[in-house]
């Protein structure tokens, strides 16, 4: 039993019903031989009330992150539509004419489609990092007089 269920109980037996009764509804006058058991009631009170406050605030902290997660993944799938939108729009022909072409025709076709950026590769051989930066901002390397 809970220390609160056993107060009754204990101030009938050692008390009266008279005081009991008193004591129940007014919590005002209570004997300081008392004041031990009633102030291990509160804590017990309160740390039940810390506990249920805590639990409502875990319960929200999780629905928020679920609300979080979903949205997440609303706006992944309309990225995913939009990207699927415009590799459908520009067909698989000029992504291959694209991959196929010289450097010169690959960035006049890109200007056309309005692409500011891009990095396209067979797999086949590594990458210049230091050219391809100026690649992807658009500055074409100059070619070296011989």
């Amino acid at each position: 039993m809970v220390l609160h269920e056993l107060l009754p109980e204990y101030l009938r037996n050692h008390i009266g019903s008279s005081f009991c009764s008193t004591l129940m509804f007014g919590f005002r006058c209570v004997p300081t031989f008392l004041s031990p058991l009633f102030s291990k009631l509160f804590q017990e009170a309160d740390l039940l009330r810390l506990k249920q406050t805590r639990e409502q605030e875990l319960r929200f902290i999780k629905e928020q992150a679920d609300l979080d997660v979903a949205q997440a993944e609303a706006l992944a799938a309309v990225e995913v539509k939009k990207f699927e939108a415009v590799i459908d729009s520009l067909g698989a022909s000029t992504i291959r004419d694209i991959a196929m072409a010289g450097p010169e025709m690959q960035v006049k076709l890109l200007q056309g489609l309005g692409i500011q950026s891009t990095l396209i590769t067979d797999g086949s051989s590594p990458i210049n990092l230091f050219t391809a930066a100026g690649g992807l901002l658009g500055i074409l390397p100059k070619p070296s007089e011989k």
